[in-house]
C-alpha cells in the first residue's frame, strides 16, 4: 500500500529556492473583470497563452511536489489547508489526480473506473473519490479515461474554491505521460481536426471525456485560473491509492448484487 505523505510539510529552504512564474497575460478589457474574494481582482486569461504554458515546469528537475509546495491556511473568510506556494505576485495550488480501473469478477469482467483528486492534508479531509459515469458501448471503462475524469473533477473543484479562496493557477500532479502530453501537445491539433486523429479516418480516443476537460478548463481560464499539469513518479502521487479504493468500492457494490 503507498505510503500516505501529503501531510508533511517541505523545509522553507527549499520554498525559498523555487519561486512560481511572474504574472500570466490577462484580458483586461472591463467586459471580462471578475471580482471574487476579499477584493482580489481577476482577469479573464488568453487562452492561446494559457494554452502553450499548460505543463508545469520547475527549473529543479529533481523536484518533488512537497518541496515546493507547503501545506498552507487559504487567505479567506473561511479559511482551508491546501497545497500552496506563494512568490512574484502569484500563488498556486497543487491537486494531486489519479486513475483507476479495473475488471469485476461477478459480471462477466467487466472494467470498472474510479478516480481521485487529493487536494489537501490528510487531517483536513480525505480525497475525493469517485466512480466513472456509467460506461457505454463506446466508451467503455479505462484507466486513461478514469484519469481525464479525475482531471475534469479537479477543475471543477478548484473553481468551486475560487469563490472563497484566492489562487491564480492550479497545478494538477499526476504519473501519467497519456494525459499530460495530451493535454499539452495533442489537444489544440484535435480541435483544429475536430476531434479526428491527423491522417487518420477515425475520432480521438476517449474525446467526449477530452472535450468536456478542455471546457472546463476554459471555464476555469474566464475566471482567471491557469491549469496547469504536472506528470510526477507514481510513488509520489498522493492520489493514485485513492482511484484503486474508489473502484474497490464500486466492485464491492456490484459483488453484493450477483
Amino acid at each position: 500500500m503507498l505510503t500516505i505523505r501529503y501531510y508533511q510539510i517541505p523545509t522553507a529552504s527549499r520554498q525559498l529556492i523555487h519561486e512560481p512564474p511572474p504574472l500570466f497575460p490577462h484580458d483586461t478589457s472591463s467586459s471580462n473583470y471578475k471580482p471574487r474574494v476579499n477584493n482580489h481582482e481577476y482577469w479573464a486569461l488568453d487562452h492561446n497563452h494559457a494554452d502553450s504554458c499548460r505543463g508545469f515546469i520547475t527549473n529543479w528537475l529533481a523536484a518533488k511536489p512537497l518541496d515546493l509546495f507547503q501545506v498552507q491556511w487559504t487567505p479567506s473568510s473561511t479559511p482551508s489547508l491546501r497545497f500552496l506556494r506563494s512568490g512574484a505576485g502569484r500563488r498556486e495550488m497543487l491537486m494531486f489526480i489519479a486513475g483507476a480501473c479495473l475488471k469485476s469478477h461477478h459480471h462477466h469482467k467487466i472494467a470498472y473506473g474510479g478516480a481521485a483528486v487529493a487536494y489537501t492534508c490528510v487531517t483536513e479531509s480525505y480525497p475525493l473519490q469517485l466512480p466513472l459515469p456509467p460506461a457505454t458501448q463506446d466508451n467503455p471503462h479505462t484507466s486513461n479515461r478514469a484519469l481525464i475524469f479525475a482531471a475534469f473533477k479537479a477543475v471543477e473543484l478548484s473553481l468551486v474554491f475560487s469563490q472563497t479562496e484566492v489562487f491564480d493557477s492550479v497545478v494538477l500532479a499526476c504519473d501519467s505521460e497519456y494525459l499530460v502530453e495530451g493535454i499539452t501537445d495533442h489537444v489544440p491539433t484535435w480541435v483544429k481536426n475536430e476531434w479526428m486523429m491527423s491522417g487518420e479516418d477515425r475520432p480521438v480516443e476517449d474525446n467526449d471525456m477530452w472535450h468536456l476537460l478542455l471546457e472546463k478548463i476554459r471555464e476555469a481560464e474566464r475566471w482567471g485560473i491557469l491549469v496547469q499539469f504536472w506528470q510526477i513518479p507514481r510513488e509520489l502521487n498522493e492520489a493514485y491509492v485513492f482511484a484503486q479504493y474508489a473502484v474497490q468500492s464500486r466492485l464491492a457494490s456490484t459483488s453484493a448484487y450477483p
